[in-house]
């Protein structure tokens, strides 16, 4: 399983270094922290990929705004494909992003504040937001899963700052029950398999 980091703890600069795919927008490392240069839209990949399309990315936003602010999973090398959840001071909005287009999924009206920590978390079809600790938003949709990069979005401030990102491959998913057949009628196994971040692995099922 892969786990990507970066505190951003390093010399102010506009190059965030080898790790960093920008795309859209030039970003820089202001006081140990994330910044978009200037105040329109940025694009910015982790430059490498997880393992697997199960994973997730966290990132806390340090100094909030009333703009967008952020977090990506699941998306192409390219950016046209990802799922992104930002903050725009007054809710959490999960879009689905392609070619350009977005389409909203779901809204949780909540404010964003200092200091708050923001999950995005993609298991094949299921796609949950978390702030602090929180699950506020949890939907299926099918629209992207395969892509293996994760990101940060920023539109319309330079004075947002972001700090601590992390994405990992998920282990550990447990999967709903199989059906098996009793030799009469279709059953729920007692037997489930769980997800070791690369396969899904069986547990011990017992036959009725």
């Amino acid at each position: 399983m892969s786990l990507l980091t970066d505190d951003f703890n390093r010399a102010d600069s506009t190059s965030l270094g080898a790790n960093w795919l920008e795309l859209v927008g030039d970003w820089s490392i202001s006081g140990n922290q994330l910044a978009a240069v200037t105040a329109d839209t940025h694009v910015v990949l982790y430059n490498s990929p997880l393992e697997t399309p199960n994973h997730y990315v966290e990132l806390t936003l340090s100094v909030a705004t009333s703009t967008s602010m952020g977090v990506i999973a699941r998306s192409s090398i390219d950016g046209g494909q990802y799922y992104l959840v930002r903050n725009n001071g007054s809710d959490w909005t999960l879009f689905y992003q392609a070619g350009g287009s977005f389409s909203g999924l779901a809204t949780v009206n909540q404010p964003g504040v200092n200091g708050d920590r923001v999950r995005l978390q993609c298991v094949d079809d299921q796609i949950t937001v978390s702030v602090n600790d929180i699950q506020i938003i949890s939907i299926s949709d099918v629209s992207n899963q395969s892509n293996l990069y994760t990101g940060i979005r920023a539109v319309g401030s330079s004075t947002a700052r972001y700090d601590n990102f992390e994405a990992g491959d998920v282990s550990g998913v447990v999967e709903p029950a199989v059906k098996i057949w009793s030799g009469a009628q279709w059953i729920d196994s007692p037997g489930q398999r769980i997800y070791d971040g690369a396969t899904w692995q069986a547990t011990q099922a017992h036959l009725i």
